[in-house]
């Protein structure tokens, strides 16, 4: 099941990279060096990132929600702006609302066990600023 883990924080980090690349090209906004510079950004709190209006966005406290238009993917920004962070929270909100790939992981308590595995096993390590990273080292699953 770890490795389905990684699959998923996978995938969701892609989602995460597709909507700041949206952000860039309909809102000329670049990654952020600070967490909150999306929202001192002047843009709307809310709205519509593409000209159809079908990608909806809500800029909130140190992220982001988008609606892509294969699901929805909520994140924060790191300390330094990165969007490479996530949490047990927003994973399971992806596996839900984002995804249809990982069924498993729409059990609360399925992800919270492979996710407290992972932890303790290394595959991710909780940063100083509350989000969780994927570990540089190479994992191996039995």
């Amino acid at each position: 099941m770890l490795a389905r883990l990684i699959q998923l924080i996978d995938e969701y980090q892609s989602k995460v990279q597709e909507a700041v690349e949206l952000f860039a090209r309909f809102q000329g906004l670049k990654q952020p060096q600070h967490p909150l510079e999306w929202q001192m950004s002047g843009i709307p709190q809310q709205g519509y990132l593409d000209p159809a209006g079908k990608i909806f966005y809500s800029l909130h406290g140190y992220g982001c929600c988008i609606y892509l238009l294969s699901g929805k993917v909520d994140w924060d920004f790191g300390e330094e702006g990165q969007i490479d962070g996530f949490d047990l929270w927003r994973l399971h909100e992806f596996a839900e609302k984002g995804t249809q790939n990982f069924p498993e992981f729409r059990d609360r308590e399925i992800l919270k066990s492979v996710f407290a595995e992972a932890e303790s096993t290394g595959a991710i390590h909780k940063s100083d600023y509350l989000l969780y990273y994927l570990c540089e080292a190479e994992i191996v699953f039995d």
